[in-house]
């Protein structure tokens, strides 16, 4: 029902995805990453920063920076690009020439109003397909970020916006028709529909698999037996999946309520030893059970309510067929200010599901091997900070996360 602002900032409320890269909002499957200039040898297991060579931190900060400079200012550039053409569209009455254009004006009816909705919506796909080619795929491979031939990215990216292009074309249909049943005051039944559609596509989020993305059964019972043996028990359903042709560590929990799951790549098996991968499963299970999923979704589904009935009073209250293209777009303005204030959630998770696997008999080198390794094999920036990392970022600075254990350490041989 709104716009997709670019996947590479797209906010995500409370983040409790364990890669450490910039939240992207995934059209696939949780979005999965791997570097090419490592900074640790494969084969051996990674230092703390405060032991490690200085050349070893070197290589991440500069590999770090680099990319994540480049995913940040392309980002900002193509939802910059992406507002400031529609909203140049609006303004210039572009959406009522093309109503008219359509007969939608003189004769809106249920299929001709899905009609200048799926129009549209064509546009903004032909608008934005060459910058999602130039940073989806092109610049990805520059940087030996994936593995996907120019056919699978074209192949997945069409499939996930054929889906963006159903949710939207139905969803303001359906404010439509609420326009149509309540004409007063349909912007704050369209409020509660927003949140409610919003919940009900959490629950579903594990049905709503495309086809390029397949799932197998988890199978890895030596990492199972890494679990201390009273978490072993809130394990949520769990699976693997494959056909991403990305190569990085990535995963998270997916679902809501009785539809959690907990998926991981292949390349998280493959890529990191058992003891790491029990340690992102413990932290999982520590989202679960401080409920930082459950919130996420909440305010998630808040935020998007709040901008409905912010929005839509701002368009002028009337609900006609061209006037929903202006909601989109103002709705498209309000996620764009969440990734001013909702990151910041995602990280106090981050740092909660950290103190959670050392609350519950974790050994904090196991952690910070972890995320070490997670940093080299995705790329991370380990020293983000100031504006950069306050906004748009849903994860904390691996020096950050770094610091928290060594303080976590400090204070337990204080007490000992």
């Amino acid at each position: 029902m709104t716009l997709r602002c670019n996947e590479k900032l797209a906010p995500k409320t409370l983040s409790t995805h364990f890669s450490n890269k910039p939240s992207r909002e995934r059209r696939v499957a949780p979005r999965v990453r791997t570097p090419q200039d490592q900074a640790f040898p494969p084969d051996a297991t990674p230092l703390p920063f405060g032991h490690a060579p200085m050349t070893d931190r070197t290589a991440l900060l500069s590999a770090g920076r680099t990319y994540q400079d480049f995913r940040l200012w392309s980002g900002i550039g193509a939802i910059g690009w992406n507002l400031t053409f529609f909203t140049v569209f609006l303004l210039a009455g572009g959406h009522n020439i093309l109503f008219r254009s359509l007969g939608v004006e003189a004769s809106p009816t249920l299929g001709s109003v899905m009609l200048g909705l799926g129009v549209f919506y064509a546009l903004y796909t032909a608008v934005n397909a060459p910058l999602e080619l130039l940073t989806g795929w092109a610049a990805e491979r520059s940087f030996a970020m994936t593995q996907r031939t120019l056919c699978h990215w074209l192949a997945a990216y069409l499939i996930g916006v054929a889906y963006q292009g159903v949710v939207f074309i139905l969803g303001l249909t359906a404010l439509w028709q609420l326009s149509q049943v309540w004409p007063t005051l349909w912007w704050l039944a369209a409020a509660g529909f927003v949140a409610i559609a919003s919940l009900v596509l959490a629950l579903l989020q594990p049905f709503l698999l495309p086809p390029v993305v397949r799932l197998k059964p988890f199978d890895a019972p030596h990492v199972v037996e890494a679990i201390p043996e009273k978490l072993r028990s809130a394990l949520p359903k769990m699976a693997v999946f494959t056909g991403d042709a990305d190569e990085a560590v990535n995963g998270g929990l997916v679902g809501w309520g009785p539809t959690t799951q907990l998926w991981l790549s292949q390349t998280t098996l493959d890529k990191l030893r058992p003891e790491h991968v029990a340690c992102l499963l413990v932290r999982e299970i520590g989202h679960l059970k401080t409920g930082h999923r459950t919130l996420g979704i909440l305010i998630s589904s808040l935020w998007l309510a709040v901008g409905m009935a912010v929005v839509a009073p701002l368009c002028g209250l009337n609900a006609s067929p061209a006037n929903l293209l202006t909601l989109a777009v103002g709705m498209t303005w309000w996620n764009f200010a969440g990734l001013f204030i909702l990151p910041a959630l995602g990280r106090r998770s981050v740092f909660a599901a950290d103190r959670f696997y050392l609350a519950h008999g974790g050994d904090p080198q196991v952690l910070r091997d972890t995320l070490i390794t997670l940093a080299e094999i995705n790329r991370a920036q380990p020293d983000i900070a100031g504006p950069k990392q306050q906004i748009f970022h849903p994860l904390p600075s691996l020096d950050a996360r770094l610091a928290q254990i060594g303080n976590s350490e400090c204070r337990n041989s204080g007490g000992q």
